[in-house]
């Protein structure tokens, strides 16, 4: 499937709020907020990269990857950066 620009800007609004300085643990309510939404990221554990495929209500996404990048922080807070291409 493909997504369209309005599904597009409505996921970046979601990851938005998380892409900051911020503890790994508030990171889980992102997850939460795109699982209510139909958004699943297969594999997490298993990534080695910074961009990943996601499904929207179970369908490969096809026009658009989810960029997570993470710098880790000299205390307990890391700085994200999030969005979905």
């Amino acid at each position: 499937m493909k997504i369209n620009k309005k599904l597009r800007d409505q996921l970046n609004t979601i990851v938005g709020r998380y892409s900051k300085w911020c503890e790994p643990s508030e990171i889980g309510n992102m997850w939460d907020e795109l699982s209510q939404n139909g958004v699943f990221c297969p594999c997490w554990s298993a990534w080695e990269r910074d961009s990943h495929e996601f499904t929207v209500n179970g369908e490969c996404v096809e026009n658009s990857l989810l960029v997570f990048s993470v710098y880790e922080g000299p205390e307990v807070r890391n700085e994200y950066n999030i969005y979905f291409s």
